[in-house]
C-alpha cells in the first residue's frame, strides 16, 4: 500500500528466469530477485551476476522495475566483495534495494544516496517507532512483519513517511 496516494504497486518474487517471466506475464508491477551470495530466499535458485543482467533488461524492457533483494546478514569479511558487486550492479540498476544489515544500510547510504532502500521483512518491523527510525535512516519502503494483522497494518499506513509492503 502506498502512503502518498500513488497506485498501488504489484510486487511479485522471481526466484530464477522462469518465475521472472511468470511474473511480468502476470502483470506484476516489478519483481525481487536475489543474487546468489546475499539472497535470503532458501529454496530461489537467485541469479548470477549474468543471469541479473538478462533480468534486468528482460524487466525494463517490459516496463517492470527490479528490486534486488540483498536481505541477508553482512559479515565483516564479506563487505570488500558485496561493494565489488554493488559497483557492478547499480551501473545496471537502480530501482531498489531490499535490505536487512543495518551496516549494509549504513554502507549504501554513504555510497549510494540515490538508491531508493527497502527494509526487508527479516528487519521485523511491526511498529510506528521502527517505521520512524527507518524514515529518518533513508529508507523508503518497509516490508513488514508477516505476524502484523490488518487492523494493526491500517493503523501503521496512517501516520508515517515509509511506504508499506504486505
Amino acid at each position: 500500500m502506498n502512503n502518498n496516494g500513488s497506485k498501488i504497486e504489484l510486487v511479485a518474487p522471481a526466484g530464477g528466469p522462469e518465475q521472472l517471466i511468470a511474473a511480468i506475464n502476470g502483470g506484476a508491477d516489478s519483481v525481487y530477485l536475489g543474487y546468489r551470495k546475499y539472497g535470503a530466499r532458501a529454496y530461489a535458485g537467485n541469479f548470477s551476476f549474468n543471469e541479473l543482467r538478462w533480468a534486468i533488461n528482460k524487466s525494463h524492457s517490459s516496463g517492470k522495475k527490479v528490486y534486488l533483494a540483498l536481505n541477508t546478514i553482512i559479515k565483516n569479511e564479506e563487505f570488500s566483495d558485496l561493494l565489488d558487486f554493488l559497483n557492478n550492479y547499480l551501473g545496471l540498476c537502480k530501482d531498489g534495494i531490499i535490505i536487512q544489515d543495518i551496516g549494509l544500510l549504513k554502507l549504501l547510504t554513504d555510497l549510494f544516496p540515490d538508491v531508493p532502500l527497502h527494509a526487508s521483512t527479516q528487519m521485523n518491523v511491526h511498529n510506528s517507532g521502527s517505521l520512524d527510525l527507518l524514515d529518518s535512516s533513508g529508507i523508503t519502503r518497509a516490508v513488514l512483519a508477516r505476524e502484523m494483522t490488518l487492523d494493526e497494518i491500517k493503523h501503521l499506513s496512517r501516520d508515517n513517511g515509509v511506504d508499506l509492503e504486505v
